[in-house]
This record gives structure tokens, C-alpha cells and sequence, in this order.
């Protein structure tokens, strides 16, 4: 009954990013990253559907990734900022093995 079924499993993991949705570009963290996607804490708004480039270090590979994304969700916080869902699109393989290798723990 509304159970929520996810593709990919997420890894709860602070990490720092911009979000750059071209004219607009935010900062903040992640809460938690799967293969698919990133659930982040950001200090502005992007609406639904809003295609944009994460810009994160993943500990996997120790330098910057750049993910084309797609904002999913995005729910104001009373005390300051956004959560938001990001999914991830084309993404490199080169990036697809660092998520991988953060999943497993390494």
C-alpha cells in the first residue's frame, strides 16, 4: 500500500556539490547517493523537470564529476534551503564505476 520501490540502492553520504542549472548555480550537500540519482540539501529552488550538471567529488575517484541530472522533487525547508532529488543522466561510465564502488562500501 504506497510502498515505494527504488531501482537503485542509496548510500547515506555528506558531501559538498554545485548544482549549475545555467544561469543559476547552488551550493550544498548531499543527504544520500545511489547509481541513478542524489537526494541534496541546496540553498535555492529549481523546479520540476529542471536539467542541470552536479558538480561533486565522489571519495571513489578523488576528483571532480561533472553528472548531467534532472530535478525530480524539490520540498522547501522551514529553517532555511531545499531538499531536492536529482536523477542522474548519461552518465560516464567512468563515474557509473565510482557510484558502483560506493555502494559496496569501499
Amino acid at each position: 500500500m504506497g510502498e515505494e520501490k527504488r531501482v537503485h540502492d542509496r548510500k547515506d553520504l555528506v558531501l559538498p556539490l554545485l548544482v549549475d542549472a545555467g544561469e543559476q548555480q547552488l551550493g550544498g550537500e548531499t543527504v544520500n547517493v545511489s547509481a541513478g540519482g542524489v537526494r541534496a540539501w541546496l540553498d535555492g529552488d529549481l523546479p520540476f523537470g529542471t536539467k542541470v550538471k552536479v558538480h561533486v567529488v565522489l571519495p571513489t575517484l578523488g576528483e571532480e564529476s561533472v553528472i548531467d541530472a534532472e530535478v525530480r522533487w524539490s520540498q522547501k525547508n522551514p529553517a532555511g534551503g531545499f531538499l531536492v532529488g536529482l536523477q542522474f543522466q548519461r552518465v560516464r561510465a567512468r563515474v557509473i564505476w565510482a557510484l558502483n564502488q560506493l555502494m559496496r562500501g569501499a
